[in-house]
């Protein structure tokens, strides 16, 4: 869910139906009309130092692009859940949320 590489994202709408958008997640984030009963989940791409096989992955996403996503995350009006590894920089920025290791 970062601007360089286009990822989808799926919107649910209710009760059945689904829709595919293809376009960067943030455009889709700021934009969207939220109401407040909205559940955001991501699963952002590996932090740029996690990685083990330097740029072998396409859509590689630098720091700079994780912490923008961070920002728009932080400022929704609704439920946030945010998936990955741990990583200084997001236990940082996202300092008093809920974390859960499993």
């Amino acid at each position: 869910m970062i601007a360089t590489p286009t990822l989808s994202f799926l919107r649910w709408s209710v009760w059945f139906g689904v829709s595919l958008l293809c376009e960067p997640a943030e455009e889709f984030l700021v934009d969207y009309p939220f109401v407040g009963d909205e559940f955001v989940y991501t699963d952002p791409p590996y932090w740029p130092a996690s990685r083990r096989h330097g740029d072998r992955f396409t859509g590689i996403v630098y720091e700079c692009e994780h912490m923008r996503l961070l920002g728009i995350l932080k400022g929704l009006p609704c439920a946030v859940m945010i998936s990955g590894y741990d990583s200084a920089a997001y236990s940082n920025e996202l300092r008093g949320w809920r974390s859960m290791r499993l």
